[in-house]
């Protein structure tokens, strides 16, 4: 963007073409950028490639699937899940209690956190501990009990056993009377603390011992002790039917270098007849290929068939990330199938199925703060300061609102016509936060599904998480109204199914102008 002639261009002339070249940028970026990172996540799976990596921009206290109400997914999602019921899990396995209706679950949540989790997430229970112990009991630490007992602590939080805090004092109480009993004439300036002191203490732990104590739990190599235990675990009460956990468990295999240990629990999975590529995500297939741990005829999928179309549907979902989508990583393919053969019977050989278009979830252009428009006062996204004045919008409510593009409008965006998708079906494949498993991906309520239905999409074909794939007939709808079915029955409107139903309207904009 540079102007030619490089430094002996008139400087006065810089300003403008930085502020054109920045506008240029901004106009390109959209279509540019995700051009770029989709074909970069259509080559070659990287050789580097570890399932902890995969699940780096998923690390958090929400753990998906975990036991919890109805109400609390509703407002959350996926439950967030302390280190104190991961803790509970390892209490119920040590003491044989496994016969609860949830413990699969909770057994399968200790799993992908002890995969998803640095030992950052739990070293985080250990500062607080040694935080109340100081603020809340009057603890005041001495050096040699920021290296012994502190450390203590940290260890014990980094393999899922940190005490709580009456547990933490008598621990402390016992080795200062040892260290009395050994030492009498030692002076004990260390039993109460102040605010100050115990404010210096906690600064003193967290920019000076932490690091050391991560330095120390790293060499230990405490991070594999912790899966170690995990894999230990579902050895020991693992549902040999339950999926989304033996994928987990060879994954905990896969990082610890072990995956051998994952191959009796995936031949008695395939011998209950699920088809493993049905079930899994290529990376972990193509590990117990290279390990030469099943036949390859469990792990190989036939061009055009099902198996080869989810399979390909997965690699486009891992595109998700690095595209702003780190969460509901969906990929999905427009099918042309003229004949009407179900998925399950079609082949290459036959040419039943053609593939018109690709997609996956990604990041869109942010939308406007929602308000009432200033000429009719029907609830829209609102663009320009003008109408944000006229709304009467305060200025902490102009925002821009973080927009995403689904897999199921990205494909329709690709077609040359959008009348061309009267008659095809879609296939939507999810991939699981953590882990080589696939979840549920039926088409949302937030447009998908409508736009569907409006654009005359046939049948929608989808992953459900349970090794197999589920159908749906969409019923053909030019009439309806999406907006109304969506976004604009809410007060405070959904930004997913707006930006798609703009995308859309946008499309149809063009395509009439040729």
């Amino acid at each position: 963007f540079w102007p030619k002639g490089g430094c002996t261009t008139s400087l006065m002339h810089a300003p403008v073409t930085c502020l054109v070249s920045f506008c240029l940028a901004l106009l390109l970026f959209d279509r540019l950028h995700l051009e770029v990172k989709w074909l970069c996540c259509r080559g070659s799976l990287s050789q580097a490639f570890t399932w902890r990596g995969d699940c780096r921009a998923r690390v958090g206290l929400e753990i998906e699937d975990w036991p919890a109400s109805r109400a609390v997914r509703k407002k959350t999602g996926n439950p967030r899940v302390p280190s104190e019921k991961l803790q509970k899990v390892l209490a119920d396995v040590a003491a044989g209690n496994t016969l609860h209706g949830d413990f699969d679950r909770r057994l399968r949540g200790l799993l992908a956190a002890t995969l998803a989790r640095p030992n950052g997430a739990f070293a985080a229970d250990a500062v607080r501990v040694i935080g109340r112990l100081t603020r809340q009991h009057g603890f005041l630490l001495t050096p040699t009990e920021l290296s012994e007992f502190a450390s203590w602590v940290f260890e014990c939080a980094l393999l899922l056993r940190c005490p709580d805090d009456a547990l933490a004092a008598k621990e402390l109480l016992w080795r200062r009377g040892i260290l009395a009993a050994m030492e009498p004439n030692t002076k004990d300036d260390c039993a109460v603390a102040s605010l100050d002191g115990a404010e210096d203490l906690m600064q003193r732990v967290i920019k000076e011992y932490l690091p050391q104590w991560h330095s120390k739990a790293e060499a230990a190599g405490l991070d594999e002790a912790r899966l170690r235990l995990a894999a230990e675990c579902w050895e020991l009460h693992g549902n040999s039917t339950d999926i989304a956990g033996i994928g987990l468990y060879a994954a905990i295999c896969a990082e610890l270098k072990e995956l051998e240990r994952a191959q009796p629990v995936m031949e008695a999975l395939a011998a209950t007849g699920v088809d493993l590529t049905l079930a899994f995500r290529p990376e972990l297939l193509q590990a117990l290929k290279k390990h030469r741990l099943l036949p390859a005829s469990l792990l190989t999928t036939i061009p055009g068939t099902l198996p080869a179309l989810v399979q390909h549907a997965a690699r486009l979902a891992g595109c998700c990330v690095e595209n702003g989508a780190p969460l509901r990583r969906h990929g999905a393919l427009l099918l042309a199938n003229p004949a009407g053969v179900p998925l399950q019977q079609c082949s290459d050989s036959a040419g039943d199925v053609k593939l018109l278009a690709e997609g996956f979830n990604h990041a869109a252009a942010p939308l406007g703060p929602w308000g009432p428009d200033p000429q009719t006062g029907v609830m829209r996204a609102l663009s320009i300061s003008a109408d944000m004045d006229a709304a009467g919008l305060p200025l902490q409510h102009r925002r821009l609102r973080k927009a995403q593009r689904h897999a199921e409008v990205h494909c329709l965006m690709q077609l040359p016509r959008l009348t061309d998708a009267v008659g095809t079906e879609i296939l939507v494949v999810e991939l699981a936060d953590v882990g080589p498993s696939f979840r549920r991906a039926e088409p949302c309520y937030r447009g998908c599904l409508h736009l569907l239905s409006k654009c005359g999409v046939s049948r929608a074909y989808f992953t459900n998480g349970q090794g197999s794939i589920e159908v749906r007939e969409i019923p053909h709808r030019p009439d309806l109204d999406v907006p109304m079915k969506t976004f604009a029955k809410i007060p405070w409107g959904d930004v997913t199914s707006e930006r798609a139903c703009l995308d859309i309207s946008a499309k149809l904009v063009r395509e009439g102008k040729g």
